[in-house]
């Protein structure tokens, strides 16, 4: 029913649809159970569908990564940061740099690492991170990054 209430209000074009998925991604609990995916992991998904070409969507996958929404699960906070290296802009990629120091989740920081890979904006803020990403491959080959 949540689901159903929550893609409602998306597709309406709502102008409180950001502030309701925020919500319920900070507030319903990550599990998913026996009637279906979890609050937070729809809400993840749709703005991960989304974040590629709204700017909504990204903002939003943005307040997750920095820490400005918090999640349950620490999961959550991965996938939103990788997903927002692997779409954001620049000024994106720049404030999910200032969000992160050398001692956070090493899963987060690999998640960022490959998400800058996949991200044609990525060399032009690859000095940024510089130090602080762990080396990725892709496609069984060394990325510079």
């Amino acid at each position: 029913e949540k689901v159903a209430g929550l893609r409602a209000v998306r597709d309406v074009g709502s102008p409180e649809a950001g502030r309701l998925f925020l919500w319920a991604l900070s507030h319903e609990p990550a599990e998913d159970g026996r009637h279906g995916v979890a609050i937070p992991t729809f809400v993840l998904g749709d703005l991960d569908k989304r974040s590629a070409r709204d700017p909504d969507a990204r903002a939003a996958l943005r307040a997750v990564a920095v820490g400005e929404v918090l999640v349950p699960e620490a999961r959550l906070r991965r996938r939103a940061a990788s997903r927002l290296a692997q779409v954001g802009t620049v000024d994106d990629l720049l404030v999910l740099r200032a969000s992160l120091r050398p001692d956070d989740d090493k899963l987060l920081l690999r998640g960022i690492a490959v998400g800058l890979e996949l991200n044609p904006r990525g060399p032009d803020v690859e000095h940024a991170f510089a130090g602080l990403l762990p080396p990725v491959t892709i496609d069984g080959e060394q990325a510079d990054g």
